[in-house]
């Protein structure tokens, strides 16, 4: 998909974007940002907008990071169930050699 120019506002500021994602997705994520902006000057009104820009990055990192650790250990909670599931089924399958039919 071929990249195109999109305009947010963003805290009272315009801001013309490229890129490959579909407009509505980007006007849809600059109203987020636009709404954290707006809720952490209401809590910092002695902050620049600089210094809640900041404070949103390190929210949406914060939130990244979470959804990251959640996934990491889901991904390893599935791995461990597979390894169990492979151990339990090569207990199945094991026959002791005193078992086995001879020939």
């Amino acid at each position: 998909m071929e990249k195109q120019r999109v305009i947010v506002n963003i805290f009272n500021e315009q801001y013309a974007l490229k890129s490959d994602l579909e407009e509505n997705r980007i006007q849809k994520l600059a109203e987020q940002v636009d709404q954290r902006m707006r809720r952490n000057a209401e809590r910092h009104p002695n902050l620049s907008s600089l210094r809640v820009a900041v404070l949103v990055a390190l929210e949406l990192a914060d939130e990244a990071q979470n959804h990251k650790d959640a996934y990491d250990n889901l991904m390893e909670a599935i791995n461990q169930e597979q390894d169990l599931k492979t151990v339990t089924d090569a207990q199945i399958n094991y026959i002791p050699a005193q078992n086995r039919e001879q020939p």
